[in-house]
């Protein structure tokens, strides 16, 4: 087998391995808050609230929120303003992009870092915790760093695809269903004009 096929054979069971941990981290969250809720509705209608099941619905939602955020990248889904790149030609249309995603993985790095550096405040100064489930804080909290580096991960991922898109000359297949499988050659079909 040869080394270039070798090495993205390897890079596309990474992206495999990363795409199903976040596909079941936000599964496990989303039943998570249906759980919960359910529970709050049921015992509210049994005249007994739970104190702690809006707090715990509120912190599992920022997660998903978070996690999520990586996986819109994945398939796409962000809003973005294209009208200008329609114009261009392929490969100055991928440059763009190229420039964008490198400008968000800046920015998720950036923003890792001070969500961070919040952690560690509210942890080892203040030992701040929830007010109803009695929770260190620096739990929910985690949720920014770990969503923001889900993020970085992809748009390294987009990142590596424009390069590749620029250097081949090809498009992607359309719809791009996935972008951490876009970024492999397998899925680069047509040439660009």
């Amino acid at each position: 087998m040869p080394g270039g096929k070798r090495g993205a054979n390897a890079m596309k069971k990474i992206i495999n391995v990363f795409d199903k941990i976040e596909e079941w981290i936000l599964v496990v969250l989303m039943a998570g808050v249906s759980i919960v809720v359910f529970i709050q509705i049921a015992s509210r209608t049994a005249g007994n609230s739970l104190s702690w099941s809006e707090e715990l619905a509120r912190y599992l939602t920022i997660w998903v929120t978070f996690i999520g955020a990586s996986y819109g990248f994945r398939f796409g889904t962000h809003i973005g303003v294209d009208a200008f790149k329609q114009w261009l030609p392929f490969r100055a249309e991928r440059v763009v992009d190229l420039v964008s995603n490198l400008i968000v993985a800046f920015l998720c790095v950036l923003m890792m870092k001070f969500s961070i550096d919040i952690i560690v405040k509210v942890h080892l100064k203040f030992h701040q915790v929830s007010p109803a489930m009695r929770m260190p804080i620096w739990i929910a909290y985690l949720a920014l760093p770990v969503g923001y580096l889900f993020m970085f991960i992809r748009n390294v991922m987009l990142s590596v695809q424009c390069v590749k898109d620029v250097i081949h000359g090809k498009a992607k297949a359309e719809p791009a269903e996935n972008a951490g499988e876009a970024a492999l050659p397998e899925e680069t079909e047509k040439e660009a004009d």
